[in-house]
C-alpha cells in the first residue's frame, strides 16, 4: 500500500520513482522480505521441530544474495545520497 500511495512500483529489479522510507520502511528496510521470514519461522513453531528451522534460514539467505543485495545496489544508483543516508538510519532486517 505505501509504494501505491507513493506512485511508485513494487516489482523487483525495475527502477524506483520515489524512495519510500515512512510507515514500516521506517523500521526496516526490507519490510516484505522480513515478513516472509518470519510466516517462516511461525510455521516452524507450528511443527515443533528442530528441522524446519533450516527453512527460514536458507530462505532469507536466497533473499539476501538474489534480491536485497541487488535491489540495494539499484536504489544507491537510483537514489544517491538519499539512499545512504537512509540505509545508515534503518537497519536492513530490524
Amino acid at each position: 500500500r505505501q509504494f501505491g500511495r507513493a506512485g511508485t512500483n513494487i516489482v523487483p529489479f525495475t527502477p524506483s520513482s520515489r524512495l519510500v522510507t515512512d510507515g514500516v520502511f521506517g523500521w526496516s528496510r526490507n519490510p516484505m522480505y522480513l515478513g516472509m521470514g518470519l510466516l517462516l519461522c511461525g510455521l516452524c513453531l507450528l511443527a515443533n521441530r528442530i528441522a524446519p528451522w533450516v527453512i527460514p534460514l536458507v530462505f532469507l539467505a536466497i533473499i539476501r544474495q538474489r534480491f536485497v543485495l541487488p535491489e540495494e545496489e539499484l536504489m544507491r544508483e537510483t537514489f544517491g545520497e538519499a539512499y545512504a543516508a537512509y540505509q545508515a538510519r534503518v537497519r536492513r532486517w530490524l
